[in-house]
């Protein structure tokens, strides 16, 4: 099954070399929003803004080559002795040109080492894909810089890792969904394009308000896939086979509906589903994108997971003993839950993974069959906004042993 939307924080650390310490913190002339920092009036500050004013002028001119897709630009901005680096980003280049961007542009936050010849900055990607991201999506960079003669040229990035980083970026649109696959075939793609366009209309039928578009990254390995969620998801992402993630927009702040948000398709894992299984896991990630503006942390796994089960499911003709089997071997073995799953049911390496969605599928379920699909969403929308308690007395004039109760009742009936 699938993992809960997880938002992926682009963070900077910090690293200033001991010489340059007294220089002060964000030695750039930059702190970390981009305001102008107060730095003492020394030689060495003087040189460091220098310095961050030397590379954000270099990366200004890359990131106007890689908008204008004007290649002879952008190599000029390579430094010429870093040939492995050169080769590297050549190709990230050739990739970014098949993307639909609508804007790229860096930000230099600090200078985190300086010496006569060669500097590193912490840097900001923001970038735009036209169609998809209403706002800019930021993403984390380390970017080296080398003398050679008058002039500074990158020798090194390091950074967030992305779809076009690595492999060959091949890109497939659908009728609201943007497929991009990195050394994956365009068959795949296509069939994965295909998919999630109907997927969308499914969610749809159940979610209206959203912006029915979707951009899927498609990577050639489970490494790639974790690396692409985020450290802190490398084994939730490599037990699955799907995971909805949003990034960050400007100053880590998310980004406004229908920017950054990304499902990202675990190869092997995906590969292992039947036809049916590969379009019920798409519309239960495509349910988180849908959902994303009204959850909060306020909201508790259970309904989140549950109601993406929910529409992933909806008119799909599963039964319930078929949806449910680890759950009902383990009502069967020891008998009915006692309380809904925890937050912690959910986590990835969580023992009883599967009963725990399962049992928020069931709650979500029933609660469609007893008040109906609109209060069903309107549960979830006032869970997030006022939490649990006050959405179960508002919405289905109930309290949360009584809706245990009911849900309990309604395991025995469905199990037995």
């Amino acid at each position: 099954m699938t993992g809960r939307t997880r938002i992926l924080a682009a963070l900077v650390a910090a690293a200033v070399v001991g010489d340059l310490a007294g220089a002060g913190a964000y030695l750039a002339g930059h702190d970390g929003a981009g305001r102008p920092s107060r730095l003492g009036r020394t030689a060495d500050s003087a040189a460091l803004r220098a310095r961050a004013a030397d590379a954000q002028r270099v990366l200004d001119a890359q990131a106007a080559a890689v908008r204008a897709r004007e290649r002879g630009a952008f190599t000029a901005t390579i430094a010429v002795a870093a040939a492995a680096f050169r080769d590297r980003q050549e190709r990230e280049f050739t990739n970014l040109t098949r993307l639909p961007l609508a804007d790229w542009r860096y930000r230099v936050t600090r200078v985190e080492a300086s010496g006569p010849s060669t500097v590193t900055v912490a840097a900001t990607l923001t970038y735009r894909l036209r169609g998809f991201d209403a706002a800019a999506v930021t993403r984390a960079r380390h970017v080296t810089l080398t003398r050679q003669g008058a002039r500074w040229a990158v020798s090194g990035s390091t950074g967030d890792p992305d779809i076009w980083t690595d492999g060959t970026l091949r890109a497939v649109r659908g009728r609201a969904v943007l497929v991009l696959g990195s050394d994956v075939p365009r068959t795949r793609l296509r069939d994965l394009a295909g998919r999630a366009d109907a997927a969308i209309t499914h969610v749809g039928a159940v979610r209206h308000a959203w912006s029915r578009r979707a951009v899927l990254l498609v990577p050639a390995s489970e490494s790639r896939a974790a690396g692409l969620a985020g450290a802190h998801a490398t084994t939730e992402v490599t037990s699955l086979a799907a995971l909805a993630t949003v990034a960050t927009g400007p100053g880590g702040r998310t980004p406004p509906p229908g920017t950054g948000d990304r499902v990202i398709v675990a190869p092997d894992g995906f590969a292992k589903l039947s036809a049916l299984g590969r379009d019920v896991v798409l519309t239960h990630e495509l349910t988180h994108v849908a959902t994303r503006p009204v959850t909060t942390g306020r909201t508790p796994l259970w309904l989140v997971e549950g109601y993406a089960d929910y529409v992933g499911y909806r008119g799909r003709g599963v039964p319930v003993r078929v949806a449910a089997q680890e759950l009902a071997a383990d009502v069967r073995r020891t008998g009915l839950p006692d309380a809904l799953p925890p937050d912690g049911s959910f986590d990835g390496t969580a023992r009883a993974l599967p009963q725990a969605y399962e049992q928020a599928w069931l709650a979500c379920r029933m609660i469609a069959a007893r008040y109906g699909e609109n209060r069903l969403a309107r549960l979830y929308d006032a869970a997030g906004r006022d939490g649990l308690d006050a959405a179960l007395r508002r919405v289905l004039d109930t309290d949360t042993p009584a809706f245990t109760a009911a849900w309990r009742s309604y395991l025995r009936r469905e199990l037995d």
